[in-house]
């Protein structure tokens, strides 16, 4: 096997070479060792991997085939062998995430560029993705969730060579710009928003997620909003949330910046309820590299630091068995 995996290797320096004497060269070996290696593997395959000629060496459709497959082994060899280096010499290699796109736009992709400062020698490859499901087959290391990993994995969560760390937990806030406040008055109590023009984001389902839960530590309830404006992205309904076009009601990581900025005013301040946590899901083995401890490490000082409208309610004021309040909205779809 080991002999069959140098002839690989031999075999495709030479097909990137198109030479026997040139990938001898870049190899540290004669052509003919090149091409006895070359020779032996063709035997052992049964087929004829190049053509040889008097003006050099051409693939045969069934090189050309062996080569596609080959060149992806014999690149991800050196990528093993790499990460083995990197990890003996501290963060470095390439780290692929995917993440939710909600914490991902609004705090861990504006925080990159001084993780990837502190850490130079790292290749850094995010994807911004709902639903991270066999992420580790699909080439990630580590995926960060919004939710419990029970909603991705099962009731039994991140299970088995998997291990989940929680990042933070959130509240949902309701906010909207001063000037929308200004022209249409500040909402008292959670039913006058029925009298406001809302904005919702979409569900994992597709459906708008138009029913809003409030709790003040002693009252609970429930409005069922018809929305203005739907939109399939956070950061998007942020923005038109800022730009005057109606109340959001989303989790405190998508609003406390720009609270915080004076872009927009939070609303029912005594009323929340608690929203899906923020959650890193990664192999169990995985931590022990140095490039994903520096990510994990990261992340956690990352959301370490969110204020007091980002910390978890008291169980008591978590909503449960809600009461149903529903309105007619006068901007409604």
């Amino acid at each position: 096997m080991l002999e069959n995996l140098r002839q690989i290797g031999v075999f495709v320096r030479a097909a990137e070479h198109g030479s026997f004497a040139a990938a001898g060269d870049a190899l540290g070996l004669t052509g003919s060792a090149v091409s006895k290696a070359v020779g032996a593997l063709e035997t052992s395959l049964g087929a004829q991997l190049f053509r040889r000629s008097s003006r050099g060496i051409e693939l045969t459709p069934e090189g050309r085939g062996y080569h596609q497959r080959c060149k992806a082994l014999v690149a991800g060899l050196a990528e093993a062998g790499r990460d083995l280096g990197d990890a003996r010499s501290g963060a470095a290699g390439r780290l692929r995430v995917c993440m939710h796109p909600s914490p991902g736009r609004s705090r861990i992709v504006p925080a990159l560029p001084t993780f990837l400062r502190q850490h130079p020698r790292l290749e850094l490859q995010v994807r911004l993705e709902v639903n991270p499901a066999r992420f580790i087959e699909r080439g990630f290391d580590l995926c960060v969730l919004l939710g419990d990993p029970a909603a991705t994995w099962g009731a039994g969560g991140a299970t088995g060579a998997l291990t989940s760390i929680r990042l933070v937990d959130s509240r949902y806030l309701t906010c909207a710009s001063p000037e929308y406040v200004a022209s249409h008055g500040v909402p008292e109590q959670p039913e006058d928003l029925v009298a406001h023009d809302t904005l919702a984001s979409v569900g994992a389902d597709g459906e708008p997620l138009a029913t809003w839960h409030f709790a003040d530590g002693h009252r609970r309830c429930t409005l069922q909003v018809n929305p203005l404006l739907v939109v399939n992205d956070g950061p998007a309904l942020v923005n038109a949330a800022i730009a005057g076009q109606g109340v959001v009601h989303l989790p405190a990581l998508n609003l406390q910046r720009r609270i915080d900025r004076g872009q927009l005013v939070r609303l029912l301040p005594q009323w929340y309820s608690q929203a899906p946590p923020v959650t890193l899901v990664l192999p169990a083995a995985a931590r022990r590299l140095p490039k994903v401890r520096a990510f994990v490490e990261f992340l956690q000082a990352l959301f370490a630091d969110v204020g007091p409208g980002t910390a978890r309610p008291p169980a008591a004021h978590r909503p449960q068995r809600w009461p149903v309040l529903t309105g007619v909205h006068r901007g409604g779809l």
